[in-house]
């Protein structure tokens, strides 16, 4: 299964953040979100905060010995030759 190790962010139409396996995929989401503003009249700053990016990192929980208690840590996504988890050079 391929990661996803790409995403989307729209703060005016949904606060969700929405990941990709591909860049393109988080492009064309991008594109698509872009176009919602078009109904606008004159300029939306909300459209600025349409983001695409590469996910580095992701948390993880790590065990421990105290009960009810989680312990987290970032970790990144890269393999050993600089490339990302799951995904063709």
């Amino acid at each position: 299964m391929k990661a996803k190790n790409w995403f989307m962010f729209d703060q005016e139409n949904s606060f969700n953040t929405e990941e990709f396996a591909t860049k393109e995929e988080a492009v064309k989401a991008a594109e698509e979100a872009i176009k919602t503003y078009h109904d606008y009249n004159g300029w939306n700053d909300g459209v600025e905060a349409i983001v695409v990016g590469r996910i580095t990192h992701r948390v993880k929980e790590v065990p421990n010995n105290v009960p009810n208690y989680c312990n987290y840590v970032l970790e990144s996504v890269e393999n050993e030759t600089g490339g990302f988890e799951n995904e063709a050079s």
